[in-house]
């Protein structure tokens, strides 16, 4: 199971966190969670403020299941 802890909009933090369950409800500790910008120009980093910034991600759950990434400002970039 996935469940967005962000409804699909980043904190305060600008952070986003998606926690991936077993079949049997519990956590899922090193999973690979992928996070993919499918329209604008906004980037992910896995630290606020800190590089790399990029266009798609890939966390790993920590060990209650929850992967979390930076959604960075957007800037002059193409």
């Amino acid at each position: 199971t996935i469940r967005d802890l962000n409804n699909g909009k980043p904190d305060s933090n600008d952070a986003l966190q998606l926690q991936i369950l077993k079949p049997d409800g519990t956590p899922w500790p090193n999973m690979p969670v992928v996070f993919k910008v499918t329209s604008g120009r906004r980037r992910f980093s896995y630290t606020r403020g800190r590089p790399p910034d990029l266009f798609q991600i890939t966390a790993w759950t920590d060990s209650d299941g929850i992967g979390t990434v930076y959604l960075e400002p957007l800037d002059n970039r193409d």
